[in-house]
Order: C-alpha cells, then sequence, then structure tokens
C-alpha cells in the first residue's frame, strides 16, 4: 500500500522493543497496543497519494474529512522546517484480524508519522559534548487535552535519569502541532526524547532497506560512540542504550539482552 509512494519505514512502539511478549490485544488488559510507523516520503506531495493508496484497503477505517487541508498544512511547514504529520487509523474495529488465531486483537490503532526523508537524516546526527536541544514539531490530529496525551513529554539519559516536560500545544489548520524534544544535552550528559525512542532500541526497518539501512546503521552507530564517550567521562555510573528509553521496563527479554 504505502511502499510505491514512501522511501522506507521504522517499526517503533511495542512491535518493536516488545514483540510476541508486550503486545497487548484489546480484550486483555485495557487497549491494544498501536501500530507504530516513522514512514519517510520522498517530498511532502508525497503525503496525499500515501494517504489515498490505504482507503481501498477495508481493514483500515476512513481517514478523517479534513485530510486534504492537514496535508497542505503540512506541505507549507514542510518547506520552512522539518516537521512530523502524525495520524492515528482504526484498524479491524468491525472485524475480527485474520492474521491472529485468537479473537483478542481487535480495533487498534495504526500510528502513522510521516516526515520528508531529507528532512530526516539531519534530525538523527549526534550532538556535540555542548549543552544544547534538538526539537521536530509534530503536526497531530489529536487535542492536547485527549486523555492519551496528557503524558509529560520525556527525555531520558544512558543511566535512566528522566527529563520531563509538560506537553505544550497549539491549534493550527486541522490539527495541533506539539514541539517535541528529539534530544537535549545538559553536563555532558545526552538525554533522548520521543523521535529517536520511535528508532530504538533496535532500528527496525519495516520496507525500504536499501534506503532505511544506512541511515539507520549509521545513527546507531553514533549513538554508540556516544554512550563510550559518556562511560568515560562517569566510569563508575552503569550506563546502557537500554536506559535511555522512555520504556525500557517494558523491553521484551530478548531485547533488553542485545541493548
Amino acid at each position: 500500500m504505502l511502499e510505491p509512494h514512501t522511501v522506507g519505514a521504522i517499526l517503533g512502539g511495542s512491535m518493536a522493543f516488545t514483540p510476541y511478549y508486550g503486545v497487548r490485544g484489546s480484550t486483555f488488559i485495557g487497549a491494544a497496543s498501536d501500530i507504530d510507523l516513522l514512514i519517510a516520503i520522498p517530498n511532502a506531495s508525497a503525503l496525499p497519494r500515501a494517504l489515498k493508496a490505504l482507503a481501498p484497503f477495508e481493514a483500515l477505517d476512513q481517514l478523517p474529512s479534513n485530510i486534504q487541508s492537514r496535508c497542505d498544512y503540512f506541505s507549507n511547514e514542510s518547506t520552512r522546517h522539518p516537521v512530523v504529520f502524525s495520524q492515528k487509523i482504526g484498524a479491524w474495529t468491525q472485524a475480527r484480524d485474520p492474521d491472529f488465531e485468537a479473537d483478542c486483537i481487535r480495533g487498534y490503532n495504526v500510528s502513522l508519522n510521516f516526515i520528508e526523508y531529507d528532512n530526516l537524516a539531519p534530525l538523527l546526527l549526534p550532538p556535540t559534548l555542548a549543552d544544547g536541544e534538538l526539537r521536530v514539531p509534530y503536526y497531530r490530529d489529536r487535542p492536547g487535552q485527549d486523555r492519551k496525551y496528557k503524558r509529560e513529554d520525556l527525555a531520558v539519559s544512558f543511566s535512566g535519569e528522566v527529563l520531563a516536560e509538560e506537553r505544550i500545544y497549539r491549534t493550527v489548520t486541522g490539527g495541533f502541532v506539539e514541539s517535541s524534544l528529539i534530544w537535549k544535552t545538559a553536563y555532558g550528559r545526552l538525554y533522548i526524547g520521543r523521535l529517536w525512542n520511535t528508532i530504538l532500541p533496535t532500528a527496525t526497518v519495516a520496507w525500504g532497506e536499501a534506503s532505511m539501512n544506512p541511515l539507520m546503521y549509521l545513527f546507531l552507530e553514533s549513538i554508540k560512540l556516544r554512550l563510550e564517550a559518556e562511560r568515560k567521562m562517569r566510569p563508575h555510573e552503569y550506563q546502557a542504550l537500554r536506559l535511555s528509553h522512555s520504556r525500557s521496563g517494558d523491553f521484551a527479554p530478548s531485547i533488553a539482552a542485545i541493548v
């Protein structure tokens, strides 16, 4: 569906860091786990085509009526600065997903996060040791007062130290924009925010390996180099890549063992 209109995608969220272990179905504890995708597109004009390609897929709910105005806003903003277009779509809300034997995965969300490929690469460059921060606006379809988005904007260090900031939204055409931390450095520590947490810890490429694998390899290697530098600065402090993820406590043992 999406592959012909995109450069590639990263599978994030629980499907990446706790596969076959902590992914929830809607019949069990609370709502079902989302499918989180960070999707790189060649340019902003590809976004409407990608979303239109979803229409024939009967498992997905219909896109909102204002989707074209949202695409137009994204296109205008992308000419000025990087921006992530975020859209949730319900899947199998009216019938059971035939890919699952049990009737336990019904009515889950697919969280689509689009960004231009040329805008993504610079956001993955490692910071210097000097204090600073990097942010990216998320253009969302849900309001800031939505229950799911009352959570704080978190950034976490390699030792598990958490920086928590209030999520601040502003209303724009067709949705809401939130400026989210990608990373922040303070006193020689790197704190990793939402965009990088979507990619880490495994940088699982869903499709577009030819374009995405080299980018993910360089990103992971730069993170590992930064981790080693901080370990040398604080040799008596336990630091690990997995601890820099805001949901490291939910990692499957198979993932926690390798990061």
